[in-house]
């Protein structure tokens, strides 16, 4: 429970919950969905610290590393943790009675892995398209910066 808590907390303040939206010329809608929780940071030990809780409840998940120094000189390094949308159909169950802030959006993430079907990493539903575009807008709206409409 201890771990579930400190991942609420951390997906409550540093981490994004979305779900995007992808051109595509493979699906005949044109696009596939994307369901995402990531993390960026230039605290190395607070990337490192995510992804070992994440594994301690048996999620997956892909750290990276960017130089962000040859953008710009006082830009720091990041790191970041991605968790694949199979891995969120483990971890959101067990952390959402925990988040405050993101609540609405794991609900709506949760719902949407659901209507994508199981073992889909590049979101192919052919079905429920128009509840999984609502959604996708409802989701948009809350990660809005400012108010929320």
């Amino acid at each position: 429970k201890e771990i579930q808590i400190w991942l609420a907390a951390a997906i409550d303040f540093e981490c994004s919950l979305s779900l995007n939206k992808e051109k595509t010329t493979r699906d005949r809608r044109g696009y596939t969905w994307h369901p995402n929780l990531s993390f960026t940071n230039t605290k190395e030990e607070l990337a490192k610290a995510l992804m070992d809780n994440l594994a301690s409840i048996g999620v997956i998940s892909r750290g990276w590393y960017q130089d962000r120094h040859k953008y710009s000189i006082r830009c720091k390094p990041t790191w970041g943790v991605r968790v694949s949308p199979n891995a969120l159909r483990i971890l959101l169950p067990q952390v959402m009675p925990y988040l405050i802030g993101k609540k609405q959006s794991c609900k709506l993430l949760l719902e949407a892995l659901n209507l994508l079907g199981e073992h889909t990493t590049r979101g192919n539903a052919t079905q429920n398209t128009d509840r999984i575009d609502e959604i996708y807008s409802k989701m948009k709206n809350l990660n809005r910066k400012g108010l929320s409409q």
